[in-house]
Parts: C-alpha cells; sequence; structure tokens
C-alpha cells in the first residue's frame, strides 16, 4: 500500500520515457514508482506510446519559432499542476525547468543532475549554482564527480540539500557457469561512447580467438562508424528487459568512453551481471565498481592486451567476474528508501537524532586579548558544558577578531560561513555576539544548510529602572526572531515585553572551574566578600558612572562589627586567579546585582559565591528560595536582616560551614553546566529530559 504524500517525476523534454528507449533518468523514474513508498506521477514529452508504467502524463508540445521549447512545456507543466496538487516536484537533469516551476509554485522541490551541471542550461556559471542552492530544497547528484563539478569554484563545497544518489540496479543472482564467451558493446554507437575504439579492436580479437562472438546494442543515425565481422551482431536498439537478458549471457563488456560519464550505468550493469568490464577512468566511471578494469589511456592496443589476456587467462576471467557482482554495494531498493526518508523529512519538523552527537558552533567572546583575566566567564563554561555531554563544538571569539580589525565584523561573517563549510554544524549558538548581524547570517546558510538551528543564551539585566534597559533589551530582541530558542538567567515571565521562545537558564558552574571548596578554609581575615565592576570587558571603573549597590555597601563597610573584602568601590575590582584567592579570605559572599530585583536574575558571581563553596547571602526577591533551602542559601529581607544576618553567621561557624557545603553541592547538582546545556539542547531541539531538576520549566 502506497502512503499518502504524492511526487510529480519531471522528465527533460528529450527523455523517452517507453520500454525500449528509456534513457538513465527514465529508469531512475521507473525504480522510484517501483520501490518507493510514496505515490509517484510521470510527467514528460515523448512520441512512444510503450510508456513502462502507470500514471504517465505526455505533454504534448506545439512547434513554435517564437518561444523556447522548455518554456513552453513548463507552461503545460504549471497548468497541470494547478489542476493536480502534488507534495514534492522531482525534476530531471533541467535546471532552468526547476528554478521556474519553483517560482511559480512554491512546493518541496528535489533537483536530480543526471549530468555534468556546467553543461545545463542556468546551472554553467558560479552565479546560476548558487541560485539553484537558494531556491531549491535539494539537489541530488549520480555521482561524487558530478557533485564535485556542481560546487567548482564555489565557496561552499558542502551542504545538506546535496545528496548521492546512484542510479544502479536491483541485485540478482547471476550464474557464472551459464556465461558464453561472448563480448558486448552497449550505447550510442559514436565516438563519445568509444564506439570506433572498440570497432578498430573487436575485429583483432575475434580472428585470433575464434570461439569467441561479440554484439552491439545501440544506434546512431547521426555518426557512421564501420563495423563488420560474421561473429560480430548488431541488436540495434533493444528494451531494457532485453539488454540485460544479453548481460546475463555475455562474460565481457567493453565501455570505453572518450567524454567523462557522470555515472556509468552501463559499467555498473555489467559488473553486477558478472561481466569482466573493461571501461575508461573518466568522469563517475571509477565509482561504478571498483572491479571494473578502467584503463587510463583508452586506446586499442590497451584494450587488446586486457580483453586478450583475459581470454587466455579464464581461471582469473571468472574471479574477476566474481568480485565484479559484489563490487558495487548499493543496491536501488537501498537507494530509493534513502530518498523516501529525505522526502519524508522534507514535510516535518526537522528533529535531531539524540543518539547522534550534535556539532555545535559557538559563537561569543572567548576573552582571547584578556590573556586569561576570564578564564571563568559562561562563555567558557557553556562550551564545557556541551563537551562534557559528548557534543563536538568549535568557538568563534567574535570580538576577539573584530579587535584586531578595522573590517571585523566582515571578518567574522566571513570565518562563520567557512567555518560552516567544513563543520557542517547542527546548531549555531550565539552568546551576546552583539556586533553580528543575525538575519544576514541565517539568510545566508538557509540557502546550504536547510534545518541548521539558531539560539542564543543572554546574561545581562532586562530590569526596566535598571541599568542599560532599554539598551539591553534591543540586543535581546535583534537576533530573538531568528532563533529557535533564547535562554535568560531571568524569569522569562516577569518580562515587560515578549521574547519570542524565551527560557530561564541559572549562571551556570563547571566543575572543571568551580571547585575550590572554600567551607574548609580556616581563620578567613573577612566576615564578607563582594567585587563590584563596571563590565568585564573594560575591567577597570567607570569613575562618571554611579552604581546604587555602593550605598548599601558602604553602610555595611561603616559598621565597626563587619569587616568586608571589598573592591570596585574606592578602588579597581579584581579579576582572573586574584578573584577567587581574595575571596579564599573571606567567610561569607554577597550576591548584589544592579536595578531593582528581578525573579531569578543574577550575575554570574552567584556561580562563582556558591559553586566554590562560600556561604552567600541574596535578596529575598529574586526568589532563589525557589531552588535553595535555609540551609543551602541565606536570604534577606532588606537591610537591617542582612546586617544581622552577617553578623550572626560570623560568629557561628558551625552554621554558616553547613550551609556553605549545602549549598555548593546543591548548585552543583541543579546548576551544572551539563544540564544546563542538556536543559538547552533539549528546548532547541524538542525533546524531553527524563529527570527534570525544578528549574526546568
Amino acid at each position: 500500500m502506497k502512503k499518502n504524500m504524492k511526487i510529480a517525476n519531471i522528465l527533460p523534454l528529450t527523455e523517452n520515457y517507453s520500454i525500449k528507449k528509456s534513457g538513465a533518468a527514465s529508469l531512475l523514474v521507473r525504480d522510484n514508482i517501483k520501490y518507493s513508498i510514496y505515490n509517484h506521477s510521470v510527467f514528460g514529452s515523448t512520441e512512444n506510446q510503450d510508456y513502462p508504467s502507470k500514471n504517465y502524463f505526455n505533454i504534448k508540445m506545439k512547434k513554435s519559432f517564437f518561444r523556447s521549447a522548455n518554456m513552453h512545456y513548463v507552461k503545460q507543466l504549471i497548468k497541470h499542476f494547478k489542476k493536480k496538487k502534488f507534495d514534492i516536484f522531482e525534476i530531471h537533469n533541467r535546471p532552468e525547468i526547476a528554478l521556474n516551476i519553483k517560482k511559480k509554485i512554491n512546493v518541496k522541490t528535489i533537483l536530480y543532475f543526471h549530468n555534468d551541471p556546467l553543461s545545463l542550461r542556468k546551472s554553467k556559471t558560479d552565479k546560476e549554482r548558487l541560485k539553484i542552492l537558494k531556491n531549491i530544497d535539494y539537489i541530488f547528484f549520480v555521482s561524487e564527480w558530478v557533485r564535485g563539478r556542481f560546487f567548482e569554484n564555489l565557496k561552499f563545497k558542502n551542504t545538506s540539500k546535496c545528496k548521492i544518489v546512484y542510479p544502479t540496479i536491483h541485485k540478482k543472482k547471476i550464474n557464472l557457469n551459464k556465461k558464453k564467451k561472448y563480448i558486448l558493446f552497449i550505447g550510442k554507437l559514436n565516438k563519445s561512447k568509444g564506439y570506433h575504439i572498440f570497432a578498430n579492436v573487436i575485429n583483432k580479437i575475434l580472428d585470433k580467438h575464434k570461439d569467441w562472438s561479440a554484439a552491439t546494442i545501440g544506434t546512431e543515425p547521426r555518426e557512421k562508424i564501420y563495423l563488420k565481422h560474421t561473429r560480430v551482431k548488431h541488436f540495434g536498439w533493444l528494451s531494457y528487459k532485453d539488454t540485460m537478458k544479453q548481460l546475463t549471457k555475455s562474460s565481457i563488456v567493453i565501455s570505453p568512453s572518450t567524454w567523462n560519464e557522470p555515472f556509468g550505468r552501463v559499467v555498473n550493469e555489467s559488473t553486477l551481471y558478472g561481466n569482466a568490464t573493461i571501461s575508461s577512468n573518466t568522469g563517475g566511471i571509477p565509482e561504478t565498481n571498483q572491479f571494473s578494469l578502467n584503463i587510463k589511456k583508452m586506446s586499442p592496443e590497451n584494450i587488446f592486451k586486457e580483453v586478450d589476456y583475459l581470454i587466455k587467462n579464464p581461471k582469473i576471467l571468472k574471479v574477476i567476474q566474481k568480485k565484479s557482482i559484489n563490487g558495487f554495494k548499493t543496491d536501488i531498493k537501498k537507494v530509493i528508501e534513502n530518498i523516501d526518508e529525505i522526502r519524508k523529512d522534507s514535510h516535518k519538523k526537522i528533529n535531531i537524532n539524540l543518539n547522534k552527537k550534535l556539532k555545535i558552533l559557538h559563537i561569543t567572546d572567548q576573552h582571547f586579548r584578556h590573556t586569561g583575566r576570564l578564564y571563568y566567564s559562561t562563555g567558557r563554561k557553556l562550551t564545557n558544558g556541551f563537551l562534557k555531554n559528548g557534543h563536538n563544538i568549535l568557538n568563534i571569539s567574535d570580538r576577539d577578531i573584530m579587535s584586531k580589525t578595522f573590517m571585523g565584523q566582515k571578518k567574522v561573517l566571513d570565518q562563520i560561513f567557512d567555518t560552516c563549510s567544513n563543520f557542517r554544524p547542527d546548531l549555531i549558538l550565539f552568546g551576546h555576539a552583539d556586533k553580528i548581524n543575525a538575519e544576514i547570517i541565517v539568510n545566508k546558510l538557509n540557502t546550504y544548510f536547510p534545518g541548521l538551528k539558531y539560539s542564543q543564551w543572554f546574561l545581562d539585566p532586562v530590569i526596566k529602572n535598571g541599568p542599560d534597559y532599554e539598551k539591553n533589551k534591543k540586543r535581546l530582541l535583534l537576533k530573538s526572531k531568528f532563533m529557535e530558542a533564547t535562554f535568560l538567567t531571568t524569569d522569562p515571565n516577569v518580562l515587560d515585553f515578549k521574547c519570542k521562545n524565551a527560557h530561564f537558564i541559572p549562571n551556570p558552574v563547571d566543575q572543571n572551574i568551580d571547585n575550590l571548596r572554600l567551607y574548609e578554609k580556616k581563620n578567613q581575615v573577612f566576615d564578607l566578600f563582594f567585587a563590584l565592576s563596571h563590565g568585564q570587558h573594560r575591567g577597570v571603573l567607570k569613575r562618571s558612572l554611579i552604581d546604587e549597590r555602593q550605598n548599601l555597601i558602604r553602610r555595611l563597610n561603616q559598621s565597626n562589627n563587619i569587616k568586608i573584602n571589598l573592591f570596585g568601590v574606592d578602588k579597581q575590582p579584581i579579576w582572573g586567579d586574584e578573584f577567587f584567592y581574595q575571596l579564599s579570605l573571606c567567610k561569607m559572599g554577597l550576591n548584589l546585582s544592579r536595578g531593582s530585583e528581578l525573579k531569578y536574575y543574577s550575575s554570574d558571581r552567584m556561580a562563582s559565591l556558591m559553586g566554590n563553596g562560600v556561604m552567600t547571602l541574596i535578596n529575598s526577591k529574586y526568589k532563589f528560595d525557589d531552588f535553595f533551602s535555609s540551609n543551602e542559601l541565606v536570604s534577606y529581607s532588606n537591610f537591617n536582616d542582612l546586617n544581622d544576618k552577617i553578623n550572626f553567621y560570623k560568629s557561628n561557624d558551625v552554621a554558616r560551614i553547613k550551609i556553605a557545603k549545602n549549598g555548593m553541592l546543591k548548585y552543583h547538582k541543579i546548576f551544572s553546566t551539563e544540564k544546563v546545556c542538556e536543559y538547552m539542547l533539549s528546548k532547541i531541539f524538542d525533546f524531553k529530559i527524563n529527570k527534570k531538576e525544578k528549574w526546568m520549566i
């Protein structure tokens, strides 16, 4: 029972869809209809009436000196398609027709290249082939050689739109004992097929080996090459079925093509039917069967030498025949099965097989220019998280590149495109890559990589009365419409604006970075640690900037009872390993962010504090008591409450150490970079996590 998807197979005008005179495209269409699970209709224009399958629609063409035959053909096809709807158009060997039909009727379109793309109208130039890549959904090539010709001179050499479809056959059992002393030539009797070489050599072979005979299958009315011998039979054109019968009988096939055969179907079929096949070494022929005898320099002398050797050594001939039958592993049934999978995928949301390890391109600041000052940055932790989950990740440090060159943005875009061509990622993840135009990237890459996902993460505050609200909001929304998902260190439900597919993620901890266990340290010098900064990239205080947090800190600092290890207020902030050294001198850490308290928002200092085993205090309005108990994190309601709790825990080491240890263990358990990264991928690729943490909404 065929499935409901309807597929229109469109043949070239010059293609005969007939039993007697089927060409390469017709044979592949015939196999599609036979082995595909979907419903196929065939469209063409042929004078022959012996159609090899049902549901064929013959387009009658009217002769005219004033219009292109292909354009008239397209017009007639479109007229038909408006009456009968199809899910997929599959167009064979005519880029011009594919582009015109796709433009008129926006249906999923597959274009098959059976010949050298550089010889076909509308795919000869680089610009024309880029247009095909942009507009056609999938492109199939009959060999790697044809694919290579298509990408010649193009910057992108790789795209998931392109597949190799070998037009092979369904293998049958061949009884080699029934083989006759019989040599075949199959194809048009012209110089391109090397018939003149065959004609030159076959008489000599038959004259020497009297018990052998030969035959030709094919015609050529435009080119006369004389061949006459009493033991050479000329069949003319035979049906495909009758041709295969002759291949069952024959022992040797000579196929001395002088042009670049796109695939070499004759070589493929003759070897799989148990023939020792002597062929040229051009185009896609070497891909057809590893046991065909490919001759680099095709000449009558070389062919005679090969055939003479095989005839005089029948055991070697039989060994080659046996190997030839299994020399090409791909069966046409498997080929059509793979095409059916692509047909199915073209009409559904592309999901990633989670047993497969993903390839992720992470575009974020890696801070190379900061010489390790920010080695604990969130971007680096997320990269580590994806790696720990077994995925393959490459980083592009956009700001490092831009800082080195005047044409920085162009340099980054070029690097992204080149990296995608070589790496072929499943996901591009942006992290604060604010100066990169996502629209340009998405529009260009979607031409080459259908199904490629895009997402972003964003750590900065988006608090209406907080710092840089309008600027941060604009930065966030600029890419969101192109993203599969956006991840914020704020609960998206409390924002005063809508952001497409936004999800909360905590500031992650990484066991490779956050591993100090500072609760074990004795005799700390200070009661409280707080480090303020005006931007990690600048790394220094902005003298003109007034930070409202300074008021609270100064009030605490004025208390004679609290010793604060304070940075960023009246003296410069600290970075790198010095940050953790100064933290180790303190009993407690204060997680204090700019602006009014917004649900779940925190800077990445929270991961540095709790993740390294320092008892942490936070305003209760941030709602982190949704995830942590009072035995893991200390919440305060106002200044007096904060002051009282600092004074209490600085003198109660047992309680403080217990909270610090519990908090660190809990933070690493529920906010680990592995879990954060797994959650991000679950939202991007729409899969379920078996064991969810409470924050995973």
